[in-house]
């Protein structure tokens, strides 16, 4: 192969790749907090530890139904909620923070989704589906998709994954 050939592709192979890194770009930044289970409350509230110290934390776009406490009344299908969370975060697990728009609710609590890994793309609809715990409690039917504005990042998800636990007749929706 001549020089002049070899120089041509090298150089169509350099401007390509920089093309392409303006196109393609780096896969998109997640502000995804670590946190370790520490208590449960209910089927859409927690307790987390982050460095070091302990936070309640209210799972946003969704509502579960209520268990027996002190300020609320049983609602059928609550303490079935609560025992999911409870199974599928057991305490000391590792589970994954992120904001929306409001840090926290009039109660004090934080408000979040929680994530079971620390995924790259928080917008992938096969990601939401398995490793948000949210859309979870709401695949599973353990929850209602609630919007509480600002916080409507998930909001069209969260109602269609509902529509479908309906649809489906899984948990409360039986």
């Amino acid at each position: 192969m001549n020089k002049k050939l070899l120089r041509l592709i090298i150089t169509l192979i350099v401007l390509l790749a920089g093309y392409l890194s303006q196109v393609v770009g780096p896969p998109p930044e997640t502000d995804l907090m670590q946190a370790t289970i520490a208590k449960h409350v209910d089927g859409d509230t927690i307790v987390v530890t982050i460095d070091g110290k302990q936070e309640t934390v209210r799972l946003i776009g969704i509502d579960t139904p209520e268990v027996d406490g002190p300020y609320t009344n049983a609602e059928p299908y609550g303490a079935e909620a609560s025992r999911f969370t409870k199974e599928t975060l057991p305490l000391g697990t590792i589970v994954y923070l992120q904001i929306d728009q409001s840090d926290r609710d009039k109660h004090e609590r934080l408000l979040r989704y929680l994530w079971l890994s620390q995924v790259e793309d928080t917008s992938d609809m096969d990601n939401i589906q398995n490793e948000m715990f949210n859309a979870r409690l709401l695949k599973e039917g353990y929850a209602e998709a609630k919007t509480y504005k600002p916080d409507t990042e998930y909001d069209q998800v969260f109602h269609k994954l509902e529509e479908e636990a309906i649809t489906s007749g899984v948990g409360m929706h039986q």
